[in-house]
């Protein structure tokens, strides 16, 4: 059935038809509502989503925007962040078109060429994140998910965790366990973002207790398996030429799959977690729950993070206001099984 069908059946204007259907009732008799509800209902006439939305001069469209088609868009973290935006958006009458852009130039293309009422942006570093939005012509409402670079761009709504929080509970557990030699596994080279505050946080736990980590201090790992198998490997050589006093006791991971990484890698070498090297992760995904033994982690609501994006975005783009502001969810250490009190 079309529009003009259902027009003629009721005896009007296929302009009348689609008032009723866009629910545009000023210019339409009760009666003549009720009679093309009857005839949309019997002949089960569902209105096409491009001329409701050219109607509405909407396309109830949400873009989200993620880096790096390698790796990034297969990360657990990721994966579940984007399942929960999906759901939230759908529920809400939305739909989602997903990019993985490779670099930051198709990024700001991407950005500026879609025809969506609104956008979500997750876990650029915040160099790249500044040249896409500086790159970019946006008319729509934008929020950010793990940014530190809302402050710059208030137009922009951003929901994050407490990432310097989550680091210093990592650290202070750690103490609290008896470890004195503990090492960061992470890219702390960065100078902002999330990771750089997992690190600060870090640090200042243990600086605390007159623990100062140095650049021996820092095994550098990225967030996958891989990067972590190849980081409990190094902690083992490590190891191998140090005094049994000067042993790394204890790492802490900026990511629980680079943490499931480590231990498998220092099994590899013979090394047994927690006994001889403690680890701890951070987001508390499904995979902690795999390890042998299970994942002590800093847990993070990651789900709330998808919906509280979702929520704010949606907002603003019914309201036709952008609401900018800052969402800051916090952190739980959850102990299981992979930190040994000494």
């Amino acid at each position: 059935m079309r529009i003009k069908d259902i027009a003629e059946k009721a005896n009007v204007s296929s302009t009348t038809v689609s008032n009723v259907i866009n629910e545009n009732y000023s210019k339409v008799s009760a009666a003549t509502v009720d009679k093309i509800n009857e005839l949309i209902e019997k002949y089960n006439y569902v209105p096409k989503a491009s001329a409701r939305n050219l109607a509405a001069k909407n396309t109830n469209i949400i873009g989200v925007l993620i880096p790096w088609i390698l790796h990034k868009s297969e990360n657990p973290h990721n994966a579940l962040l984007i399942n929960t935006i999906e759901q939230q958006i759908r529920s809400q009458g939305y739909y989602m078109l997903l990019s993985c852009a490779d670099t930051m130039e198709s990024a700001a293309t991407t950005l500026t060429m879609w025809d969506v009422d609104g956008a979500i942006i997750i876990s650029y570093l915040e160099e790249n994140l500044a040249s896409v939005l500086n790159a970019s012509r946006r008319n729509f409402p934008i929020v950010l998910i793990d940014s530190y670079i809302s402050e710059e761009y208030p137009q922009c709504s951003c929901v994050r965790l407490n990432d310097y929080k989550g680091g210093y509970i990592a650290g202070r557990y750690l103490y609290s366990c008896g470890h004195r030699n503990i090492v960061f596994a992470g890219t702390s080279f960065q100078t902002s973002g999330v990771i750089h505050q997992r690190y600060k946080g870090f640090c200042d736990a243990l600086k605390e207790q007159g623990i100062f980590l140095t650049d021996n201090s820092i095994i550098n790992c990225d967030t996958f398996y891989e990067n972590g198998i190849h980081a409990g490997k190094e902690i083992c050589n490590i190891n191998f030429n140090r005094k049994p006093e000067d042993r790394i006791t204890a790492v802490f991971a900026t990511s629980d799959i680079s943490a499931a990484g480590i231990i498998e890698g220092v099994n590899l070498n013979g090394i047994s977690v927690p006994k001889d090297l403690s680890v701890i992760g951070f987001d508390n995904i499904n995979s902690c729950m795999l390890t042998t033994p299970k994942l002590t982690t800093i847990s993070q609501d990651i789900g709330q993070k998808g919906e509280k994006a979702a929520s704010l975005l949606i907002d603003a783009i019914r309201s036709g206001q952008p609401s900018p502001g800052l969402t800051i969810l916090e952190p739980e250490l959850i102990e299981r099984q992979s930190v040994w009190r000494r």
